[in-house]
């Protein structure tokens, strides 16, 4: 007889497997298509889709996490909240995308929102519905602000992207 322990391990075990190869296969189907459209469309759990462009896509999944760099845009996505990923050849998401010379990152962790611009760009965070939340000028550092759930709106200087806190 197994232990419920042991039983627990194997169980989560499969379901890591079954991830990982899930993960997988879309990454190199994915990558057969991207050449076809402008951008790729990542859908989460609670019906909110971020479009980013397929140009110099790469993609890398690790520690329960997907990892999306395109274009000075990187993006990264809890792993269990993913719902779907399509490629289009419009920016579904209504927001245009951050981009520039230097890299621009944006990251969500733990209701932790870090926002890495260019120095001297331009940094609003506000919620879909137009509340300003905060307001500064990026400098060598990344800046973190913690937030609420939510749907909120970053931009750096004219170029917005849309995020979720959950």
């Amino acid at each position: 007889m197994m232990k419920q322990g042991n039983s627990h391990r194997a169980s989560t075990a499969l379901h890591m497997k079954r991830t990982y190869l899930i993960s997988a296969i879309m990454a190199m189907a994915m990558t057969a298509q991207a050449d076809d459209y402008g951008y790729l469309v990542i859908g989460l759990q609670d019906g909110t889709e971020q479009a980013l462009p397929t140009g110099g896509l790469t993609m890398v999944f690790a520690d329960g996490q997907l990892t999306a760099k395109a274009q000075g845009i990187t993006a990264t996505f809890e792993q269990a909240q993913l719902s779907k990923m399509y490629f289009s050849d419009q920016d579904l998401s209504g927001i245009g995308s951050v981009g520039g010379e230097e890299p621009t990152t944006i990251r969500v962790s733990d209701r932790l929102l870090q926002v890495a611009a260019p120095a001297g760009a331009r940094v609003i965070i506000a919620s879909v519905g137009g509340m300003l939340i905060d307001r500064y000028t990026a400098g060598a550092e990344p800046i973190n602000t913690p937030l609420r759930p939510g749907i909120y709106v970053v931009k750096i200087n004219d170029k917005s992207t849309k995020i979720h806190v959950r």
